[in-house]
């Protein structure tokens, strides 16, 4: 679940609720590796594979509605996503003094 945790940039506390979710929705099923029993694969059930292929079409449509491919999207998404990290790190060091490593940094006026 790392994996996951790492490609959506949230953390495990996040992750695994919404996992145990999904399973108890009957979207994904976890599974242990063999070689490696504390690292868990969770793939897609049917019934995921089926609202995945519905959310396609939902993504399609609100490409259309934006004018935008999904590379245009996928880029928007990720610029938003880098925008909002750094003014939530700008937001730290307002109220800590600090981006969240230890090293102090000076207020945002």
């Amino acid at each position: 679940m790392g994996e996951i945790s790492e490609q959506l940039g949230l953390d495990s506390g996040t992750i695994t609720p919404l996992i145990k979710r999904l399973t108890n929705m009957g979207l994904v099923r976890k599974e242990r590796r063999a070689d490696d029993e504390r690292r868990v694969d969770i793939h897609l059930t049917q019934a995921g594979r089926e609202l995945e292929a519905k959310s396609g079409e939902v993504l399609r449509c609100i490409g259309q509605a934006l004018q935008m491919d999904m590379q245009q999207a996928n880029v928007t998404l990720q610029t938003i996503n880098h925008l909002t990290s750094n003014l939530t790190r700008a937001a730290n060091v307002r109220t800590t003094g600090t981006d969240g490593d230890s090293a102090p940094h000076a207020s945002i006026v």
